[in-house]
């Protein structure tokens, strides 16, 4: 079974899916950073959603 899922959850996927999430991640807080600090809790809204998708995708695969 472990290598099945192995098989079936590549690792180059895996990881681009990461770094994938983490770029999006970076670049609306660095984004939101330019805007100003009255936007901090939309990021925090934001980076949980992303989050929550993220952890999703991977239990969709």
């Amino acid at each position: 079974p472990e290598d099945t899922g192995a098989r079936r959850h590549p690792v180059r996927s895996s990881l681009g899916v990461v770094a994938a999430t983490v770029a999006l991640v970076v670049a609306f807080v660095v984004w939101a950073l330019l805007v100003g600090p009255d936007i901090q809790r939309i990021i925090v809204r934001a980076v949980v959603v992303t989050l929550i998708i993220f952890l999703v995708i991977l239990f969709l695969r």
